[in-house]
């Protein structure tokens, strides 16, 4: 198994990826390469090296692809065929080669309902980390994950069709035609990738809590949780959050302004908190916390330093060991994905958000007794979570709820069938409970 170490100070570190307590060479540089090269931004390199290391430890260890001997470097027909293995095996896609005339050979990716959204990072991550091995030299082919040729092929295609067109002049009012932009990706996901998986399961706070508190996890990690379950707030949120954050939207208390995806260090909303999570954010800082703390600071010595406006703005809430701020990988891999599987929930720490915003939709139409009220609600949900396209998560949420709740009423209609008394063989007499039968009451029709 690969690990990702991180070496140095902050704005100066670099990171290592070992395997057996050695250096993997290539995704070490890329790790330090693709900024420059490819111009990806340094989280993404991030969040592109744990993806790349998970795909190389899988195949390391598939069966099919230990046989058939597939490498990293292989040609790129044995790369895609690797690709594609782990699609259909990891990812539950279907895959579906397809060509033409104008177009090179492309594969089509359908996912399915236990698809998660970390296969299109796992597809970009490859892609990037061919390109720059084949820049650097590393790589002797074309890069597997692209269509030679294929941006090519279409701008010539296109090229003797668009002078031809005469422009409108600009009192027209008509803009002239878009832009097309020719993707070159080998790998097409067509349907919709992102589903939310919607839990609205009132205890799974309370299950994962009391399930820490059997464990005895850590107060920093406990305090972490209770921030997710409260507000509803990512993982990359709820650990990056920092005192000055805090003290911003609370002085302490039960507010905590917080930046968002997109928004850089910039806070653009509040995460909001039950008394007893602040009560145990409050604990943590003046115990763990502060032993951890560089200058040995509790709650009492930020206090002074938010009154005077001394606060540091990069002081993180939640501290490792090793005095760095918490990441999401830690809490995912260390503590969260253990816990949930241990309470009996197979999510990841997104799943928390999903129960969090389920529970709240469902909660605004018990709530809402007008049209306006329920929209006025619904919009201040949008607000609260800061979501940049309020409406259409808002429409997936719903379609996906619609679907939850007609199966409830299903399992409640099984749940009346079975308690009926089941008539004899032969009998003309029927249950009870099946005159008129409970599907017609609930359809509406007579019998």
């Amino acid at each position: 198994m690969r690990t990702i170490e991180k070496h140095g100070e902050k704005g100066q570190h670099t990171w290592l990826v070992l395997v057996g307590g050695a250096i993997d060479r290539e995704l070490t540089l890329f790790s330090a390469a693709a900024s420059v090269q490819l111009g990806l931004a340094a989280k993404t390199v991030i969040v592109y090296l744990y993806a790349l290391a998970r795909f190389f430890d899988w195949l390391e260890q598939d069966a099919i692809a230990r046989r058939e001997k597939w490498g990293r470097f292989e040609e790129p027909r044995l790369v895609r065929a690797a690709t594609e293995r782990r699609l259909l095996t990891k990812h539950a896609c279907r895959v579906q080669r397809r060509s033409s005339e104008v177009e090179a050979e492309i594969c089509l990716v359908k996912p399915s309902s236990a698809t998660r959204s970390s296969l299109l990072i796992e597809l970009q991550a490859l892609r990037a980390f061919y390109e720059l091995c084949s820049r650097c030299g590393l790589y002797g082919h074309p890069n597997p994950l692209r269509r030679q040729g294929q941006r090519t092929a279409l701008e010539t295609m296109r090229s003797p069709i668009v002078p031809s067109r005469g422009r409108m002049p600009r009192r027209s009012g008509v803009d002239p035609p878009p832009s097309r932009s020719s993707s070159d990706s080998y790998y097409c996901i067509i349907g919709d990738l992102w589903r939310p998986d919607i839990r609205a399961a009132p205890d799974m706070r309370h299950k994962l809590l009391q399930e820490a508190a059997t464990a005895g996890s850590s107060l920093r990690y406990e305090s972490a949780l209770r921030v997710m379950c409260d507000s509803g707030s990512r993982v990359s949120e709820a650990c990056g959050v920092t005192m000055e954050n805090w003290w911003r939207g609370s002085r302490f208390g039960t507010a905590i302004d917080s930046p968002s995806k997109g928004s850089g260090d910039v806070p653009v909303k509040v995460l909001s908190l039950s008394k007893d999570t602040a009560k145990a954010l409050r604990t943590y800082v003046d115990t763990e916390r502060r032993r951890l703390d560089p200058e040995g600071r509790g709650l009492e010595e930020f206090e002074l330093l938010g009154r005077r406006g001394d606060l540091p703005h990069s002081t993180p809430i939640f501290l490792t060991r090793n005095r760095t701020q918490l990441s999401p990988e830690q809490f995912r891999n260390q503590f969260f994905n253990p816990l949930a599987r241990r309470a009996g929930f197979d999510i990841s720490p997104h799943g928390t958000r999903h129960n969090f915003v389920s529970l709240a939709l469902d909660e605004i139409d018990l709530v809402a007794d007008t049209p306006a009220r329920r929209q006025m609600l619904r919009e201040e949900l949008v607000s609260l979570l800061a979501w940049a396209q309020g409406d259409r998560m808002l429409k997936v949420y719903d379609r996906r709820s619609k679907g939850r709740r007609i199966l409830e009423v299903i399992e409640r209609v099984r749940e009346k069938q079975d308690s009926a008394p089941v008539a004899r063989v032969g009998s003309t007499e029927l249950a009870a409970d099946a005159q008129p039968s409970v599907i017609s009451k609930i359809m509406g029709r007579p019998t």
